[in-house]
């Protein structure tokens, strides 16, 4: 445990000096894996400062790792049943939805008997959207398109309600990641942010 934070330190400090080698597996693997894993909760804060600003110094590489590394992101924000709910599955006990929020409220460090490792994840996912959005601001989807078609196209092209499971998975995912984004978003996106959750309402009637 100690050796993965203390990877994910110098993967971070390497990432700060803004200069990124070839091969970006040795700087990926731990950062990814602090966010994911971290129980500290400063320490996977730094880890996802580190991802975000990973992805603004990679957004015009080619080949990039951004598609890569944003769909990892949303499946680790969307992986929490206490907090996205799964198509065709009954919906979890609002006391264990509440208990689980209250936990990942508190800060510091989270006990390993107190909450599950879909948990962690998720508050490491919702670290690096909040640390994506304070870096890229207002250009978050002109720089990551891969971002706004994880989030907005689910909504916007809602399936019927007749759907397979896993197109209406997909819709409750980009929901999540609405709930997960639109507060962090830049002003200048509030406004698409409306009109998505707009999409949503009227894909529910």
């Amino acid at each position: 445990k100690l050796h993965g934070s203390v990877l994910a330190a110098a993967a971070g400090a390497a990432v700060s000096f803004g200069a990124l080698p070839p091969k970006l597996n040795p700087f990926i693997q731990p950062l990814m894996s602090s966010v994911r894993r971290e129980r500290d909760l400063e320490l996977q804060r730094r880890a996802a400062n580190s991802v975000a600003a990973m992805i603004k110094l990679c957004a015009d590489r080619k080949p990039s790792p951004n598609d890569k590394l944003l769909k990892n992101i949303s499946i680790m924000a969307c992986g929490d049943i206490k907090e996205t709910l799964r198509a065709g599955v009954k919906e979890v006990p609002e006391e264990d939805v509440k208990d689980a929020k209250k936990k990942g409220a508190n800060g510091g460090v989270v006990d390993d008997e107190e909450i599950s490792e879909a948990m962690v994840s998720r508050l490491g996912a919702e670290a690096c959207i909040r640390a994506i959005c304070a870096s890229f601001g207002g250009d978050v989807f002109s720089k990551l398109p891969a971002l706004e078609k994880i989030i907005v196209a689910p909504v916007v092209n809602a399936p019927a309600e007749s759907a397979d499971l896993l197109a209406i998975q997909t819709l409750v995912d980009g929901l999540q990641m609405i709930k997960v984004f639109g507060p962090v978003a830049h002003e200048s996106l509030r406004a698409k942010v409306i009109e998505v959750t707009r999409a949503a309402f009227a894909a529910a009637m």
